[in-house]
């Protein structure tokens, strides 16, 4: 059985009555259910715009959780992914916190890691550490002029 406004064996020879409405791009000829009259209506993931038929797009609706990014990829249909520092499927992102995993890159006997925030930390030096250029932390030097004896040499 064809949908109404179509015949043929195989369903695709327009009706006279539809092919002189002159159906947009993204419908089709069909019959309303009260009236019966033959109308062009939008295919199924598209919607009115003017005289036009255009893609439904999910984005335009909160689908996606606050911290994602919402990808229109056809007639209502969508992907949600996760920002930059978040990690989830998109429905749910949570912050990514570097110092879980192999304490964000920090030298342990040194440094103790910092989360700042989604995706982000750095390396504080540890008490008795100190920043060395560009190297991480290193020990601090606890010599001090009258540290020890004359003829001792000191060394932290």
């Amino acid at each position: 059985t064809c949908f109404s406004g179509y015949k043929g064996p195989t369903c695709d020879q327009e009706l006279p009555e539809c092919s002189s409405l002159s159906c947009q791009e993204n419908s089709r000829c069909t019959e309303d259910s009260l009236t019966g009259k033959l109308e062009c209506r939008c295919l199924p993931g598209y919607t009115k715009a003017g005289l036009q038929c255009v893609s439904v797009n999910p984005c335009l609706r909160p689908v996606c959780h606050a911290d994602a990014s919402c990808i229109h990829t056809g007639p209502n249909q969508h992907l949600c992914a996760c920002n930059q520092g978040y990690s989830g499927d998109g429905r749910v992102c949570m912050p990514v916190n570097p110092c879980q995993t192999q304490n964000g890159g920090c030298a342990p006997e040194s440094t103790s890691c910092v989360y700042t925030g989604p995706g982000k930390s750095r390396c504080d030096c540890l008490p008795g550490f100190e920043r060395r250029s560009g190297e991480g932390c290193t020990l601090k030097d606890a010599c001090k002029p009258a540290s020890c004896h004359k003829n001792a040499n000191c060394s932290t």
